[in-house]
């Protein structure tokens, strides 16, 4: 059972104001932004190219105990390095 943010506060030996500005940082939203929001002073070429290795290398999936990993694949030979992403 997750913990209720007083009781958090309370574990901290009764330290609360630090605990309170954690919690107002942690929990304060951020908004969303989508890659042409993020990308807006990058070269159009740069971002183009960019979106054309996307598009010819998608995502893959796979799920180990239950967790899912997306990774791109691309190369050939026998040694890989992996990068997975969120």
């Amino acid at each position: 059972m997750a913990k209720r943010p007083d009781k958090i506060c309370q574990v901290l030996n009764g330290q609360n104001e630090p605990c309170l500005i954690l919690l107002i940082i942690y929990f304060w939203p951020v908004p969303n932004k989508d890659s042409s929001q993020l990308s807006d002073k990058v070269d159009p070429q740069v971002r183009q190219f960019l979106l054309d290795f996307r598009a010819q290398r998608p995502e893959k999936t796979v799920t180990v105990d239950g967790r899912a990993w997306r990774y791109i694949a691309m190369g050939e030979g026998p040694d890989a390095i992996l990068f997975c992403t969120a």
